[in-house]
Order: C-alpha cells, then structure tokens, then sequence
C-alpha cells in the first residue's frame, strides 16, 4: 500500500530553525511530508504561485524579500488592500490611489484587529510598523495570502505566543475565528527562567514542531472533509470524520492535538 503524503511550504529564515524542521518532519509519524523551504515572503509567494501546496508552516517575522513590481510599497499598505478589496472594491481602489485613505483604513483595520488590546503598549507595537521602527510581521501577510487561497496554514514562533511582540498576531487569529469563521493556528515557544516562571519574551533554540505538524495536518484535515471551523465546533455529526481524517495524516490519536 502507498504511503499518504502532504506537500508542505515551510517558510523560515534562520537556518538552525531550517534543519530542526527538515529533521522533525522528515521523521513525522503518519503521512510523509514533502517540504519545500523558502526563507522571504516573495519567494513563498512565488513558490505558491508555481504549485499547490496542502499547507504552510510559516515563521513570523522574516524578510519580505527583493521585490520588481511592488518595491516601493509597505507591506501594511497591502495587507490593507487584500482586507478592503474583498470588503469594499471601491474602497480598495481608493487606497492604491490616496495615500492618505491608505493611512486612514490602516487606522480603522488596526483598530479592528485590536479590539481584544488593553495595553498602550501592544498597540504602538503596531505603529511601529508604519514609521519602520520594528520589522512587519510578514508572516501576517502570509496567512492572509492563504486565507484567500484557502490554504491551511500555521504560524510557529520561538517566543511564546503571547509575548509582546506576538501578541497581536494571537489577537489576530482571534478576530479571525470570530469575524471571519478562518483558522488560524499560532504556535508559541515556552521557555522558562531561572526560578520555574515562563519568560514571554525570551527566544527558544528549537520551535514547537511537533505541535505545528498536529495544528496543520488538523486544519489540512478539516479542508479535505469540507468542513469549516464553525461546522466542525458547532457539529456532532462532522467531527468524527474529521477526527478520522487527522489519525490517518497525523499518525496519532486525536487527543495528542491538546498535549
């Protein structure tokens, strides 16, 4: 009998994260993996263009890459577009032409996205985007990439999932599962201190790998039964198959998802 396998797009910059990967899933129970690597969001798209991938493991933060047609854009100002042409094409029109509509909807989608935030502090994380004192997080842009495509995907981190400058994008998976019915799953890293107490944000040397092969071959699982986050939380009657699907690609019981 042939061996099942999943075509992954693991996208991932720093090469010691690259070969723990390359490890892990090369030894993954259950269906063989077949991962593509790509290290800049540019070449991810690129790669995503040229064939289908079942789902992607994607970093973060990591380099957008060497862009021709769209060089002088911020990666904020299309993540902007992607969320209001599809909402509103007259609206996404309206950004590419006016930057200062583009600033606007930037507010109001922040502003979105942020509902859950209480802290001054998160928030001018984001800004920090804007005026190009931090790095964007690319990998945002990523998962809205696949949204549209309807591909599964996960991002996975070395720092906890709720560190501060992770943190929004957990919020964002949230806003994403409540207003938009789409699954994203966000891995985090815990590493502990001296005295036993989590440290948010201190970087592990290895990311959860384990943990984002479950979380994608789940959403990969849930994508070839043709059942979406709501039918699976809201349906007896789905969850079975689905739960089936994932023991057969995962090559573990269901239950080890929450481990």
């Amino acid at each position: 009998m042939t061996q099942e396998s999943i075509d992954v797009l693991l996208v991932e910059d720093e090469q010691k994260h690259i070969e723990d990967a390359t490890t892990y899933f090369g030894q993954s129970p259950g269906a063989r993996v077949n991962l593509t690597v790509s290290r800049t969001l540019v070449e991810a798209e690129n790669r995503l263009e040229e064939r289908e991938f079942d789902g992607i493991v994607s970093d973060v933060f990591f380099p957008e890459g060497e862009r021709t047609d769209e060089a002088t854009r911020e990666p904020w100002e299309r993540l902007i577009e992607r969320n209001y042409d599809v909402t509103s094409p007259i609206a996404g029109l309206l950004i590419r032409r006016i930057p200062f509509v583009s600033r606007l909807c930037y507010a109001v989608l922040r502003q979105s996205i942020e509902s859950p935030y209480t802290s001054p502090s998160r928030r001018g994380y984001a800004l920090d985007w804007v005026y190009r004192r931090r790095e964007p997080p690319t990998g945002l842009l990523l998962a809205e990439y696949a949204i549209a495509n309807n591909i599964p995907l996960v991002l996975c981190t070395d720092t906890h999932g709720h560190s501060d400058a992770t943190q929004f994008i957990s919020d964002y998976r949230d806003h994403m599962e409540e207003r938009r019915n789409e699954h994203v799953s966000v891995i985090g890293t815990e590493v502990y201190d001296t005295s036993g107490r989590i440290d948010y944000n201190a970087k592990a040397l290895t990311k959860e790998w384990g943990k984002a092969h479950k979380w994608l071959v789940f959403s990969v699982a849930m994508k070839q039964c043709g059942v979406s986050l709501t039918e699976y939380d809201d349906s007896r009657k789905e969850q079975p198959k689905v739960r089936e699907r994932f023991e057969q690609l995962a090559g573990v019981p269901f239950g080890s998802l929450f481990d």
